[in-house]
């Protein structure tokens, strides 16, 4: 694609190997039907060559949205692989219908704005500050929010290396925030950890996160801490 990038998006991987990025090319006008094309290209996905597709519009600003509406389509049945701002929401919002007429335009706005009074704020996403932070600098904003002498020194939070070898996160939840959510539960399982039982075959690539007596557990191959860090991110923010 010999036209410049105009804009570009980056997700952060689950299993914490790589991002994925859409870039969105320069739209150019075909000489023949006078209508514009817009090309993008998304990479890094896990198992999946780079997709390269393009979108067309009756203007350049028409075919960018169109090539967005291709991107939101091709990454939808990869979202529980990508994490954006730290959330599965892929960023990539359906357009309203429209060019039918103003009178049914006014009416899909109505609906649109009918649906947003109704919905329980609880259910509306509230986006902020936090939502910019990496996990690292969220985690550390976490810990000092829940800092009291006793739970800082005794509980607390501990990133260690494994010998096998890998990492290791442990937060002791009992006096935070988060103690009312204590039942023991399996979080996120991606392969198993080289162990005797499995011949050491668990291979370089496992994570498992999940709540032991009253703590998040989260450990991981040695690329896996960012994921691990964004495991515990994303469940302690879930409603």
């Amino acid at each position: 694609m010999s036209q410049g990038v105009v804009a570009r998006r980056r997700y952060d991987r689950v299993d914490g190997r790589g991002h994925v990025e859409v870039a969105f090319f320069q739209p150019e006008q075909d000489g023949e039907t006078g209508d514009f094309r817009c090309p993008f290209e998304i990479s890094g996905l896990e198992g999946v060559e780079s997709i390269r597709q393009q979108a067309w519009g009756v203007d350049s600003v028409q075919a960018l949205q169109q090539a967005m509406q291709g991107a939101r389509v091709a990454l939808a049945p990869h979202r529980e692989q990508l994490r954006w701002l730290s959330d599965s929401d892929l960023g990539f919002a359906r357009y309203v219908p429209n060019g039918f007429g103003p009178e049914l335009d006014a009416h899909f706005e109505r609906l649109i704005e009918q649906e947003m009074v109704r919905l329980a704020p609880a259910m509306k996403r509230q986006w902020n500050q936090e939502d910019t932070l990496s996990d690292m600098e969220w985690l550390e904003q976490w810990y000092e929010a829940q800092c009291r002498e006793e739970w800082a020194h005794h509980q607390g939070v501990n990133i260690q290396s494994l010998d096998n070898p890998g990492w290791l996160l442990k937060v002791d939840l009992r006096g935070t925030n988060l103690e009312g959510r204590m039942a023991d539960a399996l979080v996120q399982r991606t392969r198993e950890p080289p162990s005797e039982t499995n011949g050491n075959q668990g291979g370089d690539d496992w994570m498992e996160c999940s709540i032991k007596e009253g703590c998040f557990i989260g450990a991981g191959d040695p690329r896996k801490l960012r994921a691990i860090l964004n495991c515990f991110r994303v469940w302690a923010r879930a409603t």
